[in-house]
């Protein structure tokens, strides 16, 4: 159906990133094509509909209020369980269009696809966000934040007071922060297979091809807790400090061992840390 920009500009304002908590990615603010969406909302909103390609919901439950919705014009819907599974950029963007020029973005409306869970198998919302994001350009990345361990990891860490980022468009940054980019280096190393080291600095990207099997699973997997998380990323912190310091005191094949090595050298630190230390 058709429903008003504002409306969802209102859910943005109340609910923020929790909208989109099962989706692979948050918003991810000022980037090329959300500034385009902003600027279509600004200059052509009542033509919006035509040019966006609108949101799509799952909820646990949805039911279907007697009032306002006698016929298929016009409905009210109660949902419960939602999420907005596509459709991210879209929704931040009106929301923060709405901050600036919310007369305008009245003018808007754009189609929304809303989707019962009930009586569905358990797998069903997580294929349906899987294959309403693979139609533009998605990195394989986002796709780690269907896995389970990922938001326990987050959980975990969250009651020691430690922020851990895995969806893609969260770029928080601070000590006690890390992600999901810092989990995968700094776990990947401390493993002691050294193929699956050559792999992270060859083509990190690769380990997420498919979360469902190796190498993914060979870092995070039911034996991967956030205190082996957490304690290697700060290794790999201090180890990251001291090579960069060293590039720049160095030249030569000095440097380039330090550049190029950087992850073996990561490596082989751990194997000497093991021997006194328990990481998880």
């Amino acid at each position: 159906g058709m429903v008003s920009a504002s409306d969802i500009a209102i859910w943005w304002k109340d609910y923020g990133n929790k909208l989109l908590a099962k989706n692979i990615r948050f918003f991810k603010g000022d980037t090329e094509v959300n500034n385009g969406i902003m600027k279509c909302l600004k200059e052509s909103p009542e033509k919006f509909c035509y040019y966006n390609n609108g949101i799509k919901i799952i909820a646990n439950k949805i039911t279907r209020k007697l009032a306002h919705s006698t016929d298929r014009k016009n409905g009210l819907f109660r949902l419960e369980g939602v999420s907005i599974v596509n459709g991210a950029q879209t929704t931040g963007s009106i929301g923060r269009a709405y901050m600036g020029n919310p007369d305008t973005v009245e003018k808007a409306k754009l189609m929304v696809q809303i989707i019962s869970l009930e009586n569905s198998t358990e797998d069903f919302g997580n294929t349906i966000t899987k294959l309403s994001n693979t139609q533009n350009k998605i990195e394989n990345k986002a796709f780690a934040s269907m896995d389970s361990l990922q938001e326990k990891l987050r959980k975990d860490l969250m009651m020691d007071g430690i922020e851990y980022v895995f969806k893609d468009g969260d770029t928080s940054s601070g000590d006690k922060i890390c992600n999901i980019d810092e989990a995968v280096v700094a776990i990947g190393c401390y493993k002691s297979d050294v193929s699956l080291v050559a792999l992270i600095k060859r083509a990190v990207g690769s380990i997420f091809e498919d979360i469902s099997k190796a190498p993914y699973k060979t870092i995070f997997n039911p034996s991967t807790n956030a205190y082996l998380l957490w304690n290697t990323i700060k290794v790999s912190r201090i180890f990251d400090r001291i090579n960069d310091t060293y590039q720049c005191e160095n030249n030569g094949i000095r440097k380039l061992v330090s550049v190029h090595g950087n992850r073996l050298l990561l490596h082989m630190i751990f194997e000497e840390l093991r021997e006194n230390y328990i990481f998880n």
